[in-house]
Order: C-alpha cells, then structure tokens, then sequence
C-alpha cells in the first residue's frame, strides 16, 4: 500500500477499512436471511459467517480490525495508528472483501 499524502490521516483511513469490513460480513448474513447483530465486532461476525461456510474461519486472523471501530474514536480509547498499522487495516479488510465476493460468485 502507498500512501501519497506527506501526513494521512491514519485513523480515519483504518476506520473506514474496519467499516468496510464490516459491512462486507453483514452483507454475506444479509444473503442468507441473517439481520445482523448491531455489533463492529468483526471477530463475532466472522464467527456467525462461519454458520454458514466454514471456511471463513480463514478470516478471523483480521478480528484486529475491530480496534478501529466506532467506540475507538471516542477520547479515552482514541490513537493514531502508525503507517504501517494503517497498511495492515487496508490489507485486512481487501481480504474480506476478495472472499466474500469469491464466496457469493460461487
């Protein structure tokens, strides 16, 4: 990942990749009838994927995503995540998107 700005904004940006992430499981229990639990607990939303294809137990490795949700934004639990986190954040939440979309053309 490049980042082409001298100073990113690092905790937006892996906000919106745990966001993404998010709503990519979602969508997956969406499909199959499932009205998600209100949580952006990614690591729980794996798990209730799992109900459905086992093989999405190849994405709990991305449950970290989890700190950047929503209540990491509030003052006592907000941080700036390095570069280099912000790179992992991104690559995570590719990995969910390219499974789910792999998963839902089969």
């Amino acid at each position: 990942m490049t980042i082409d700005q001298p100073a990113p904004v690092t905790d937006v940006l892996s906000f919106h990749c745990q966001q993404a992430a998010e709503k990519f499981l979602k969508m997956y229990l969406v499909r199959y009838g499932v009205n998600p639990k209100r949580t952006h607990d990614i690591g729980f939303l794996v798990g209730e994927c799992c109900r459905f294809d086992p093989a999405f137990e190849t994405l709990f490795d991305v449950s970290f995503l989890s700190v950047y949700a929503v209540e990491s934004r509030y003052v006592d639990d907000f941080f700036i995540p390095s570069i280099e986190e912000l790179g992992n954040a991104y690559t995570a939440a590719l990995k969910v998107r390219d499974f789910i979309l792999a998963r839902i053309k089969e």
